[in-house]
């Protein structure tokens, strides 16, 4: 029974064929080696398969981080957040305190910590910390320790 090749295999495969169509420079040749390339199913699936657990990894490290800030906001006395449960996103969290003088007191403070960009839209106030892919989760649990220190010591 004939095993199927490796990702590795195919990889070194399609690598090789394309240096020696590339060193002929005959496009008719490069044209037919990428339609063989591009048809090749096993290839594409590795592909896909691996973009797509990529992008659940991503995600899951996403709801792991907005679980964080989103779960102390829920407890937190000073801070809430300003957008319904059903509806929070996963990349910017808005919330506030009970006065616009205290949110720029945070943002004042923050600054001053190295946190930077936690004011909120200029249309809307408030603060609002962005955790986009590239903000890593001790960055949002760094955040989260500030705002708890904060928030214990302004009572």
């Amino acid at each position: 029974m004939k095993q199927d090749p490796t990702y590795g295999d195919v990889r070194a495969l399609v690598l090789s064929e394309l240096d020696t169509a590339l060193s002929a420079i005959d496009p008719q040749s490069v044209e037919q080696l990428m339609e063989a390339v591009l048809s090749s199913r096993k290839v594409f699936f590795v592909g896909v398969g691996r973009v797509l657990l990529s992008l659940e990894a991503m995600a899951k490290r996403n709801e792991e981080k907005a679980k964080i800030l989103y779960d102390f906001l829920d407890q937190s006395k000073m801070f809430r957040g300003t957008v319904d449960k059903e509806f929070r996103s996963l990349m910017n969290v808005p919330f506030v305190t009970e006065s616009k003088e205290l949110d720029a007191e945070v943002v004042k403070a923050t600054k001053a910590a190295g946190y930077d960009n936690l004011k909120g839209h200029k249309s809307v106030g408030g603060l609002r910390a962005s955790i986009y892919n590239a903000m890593p989760k001790d960055g949002v649990e760094a955040l989260v320790s500030f705002l708890r220190d904060f928030e214990a010591n302004h009572k």
